[in-house]
């Protein structure tokens, strides 16, 4: 299992290649990776789309990826960007 540990406020477009690429080399070393949103405020819409692509991926290579530490309104914001929680 592997933590990513998201330290920005808000973690938006500017962050989106990294973390993609970041997500994408953890989701082929591990079966599980753990997305910590502890102190993340605000997500943007191509970081909600990456977390639903890399989830449909995990699932498709059966690895799993799960959200630790989602304020309310983080989660209110992940299901606007269209997350299923």
């Amino acid at each position: 299992m592997k933590i990513i540990k998201i330290k920005e406020e808000t973690f938006g477009i500017k962050h989106a290649r990294d973390f993609y690429n970041s997500l994408k080399d953890e989701l082929i070393d591990n079966d599980e990776v753990v997305l910590d949103f502890a102190g993340v405020k605000r997500i943007d819409l191509s970081i909600a789309q990456i977390i639903i692509a890399a989830g449909r991926s995990a699932r498709k290579n059966k690895k799993t990826i799960k959200l630790k530490s989602v304020s309310e309104n983080l989660k209110y914001q992940m299901i606007i960007g269209g997350l299923k929680l």
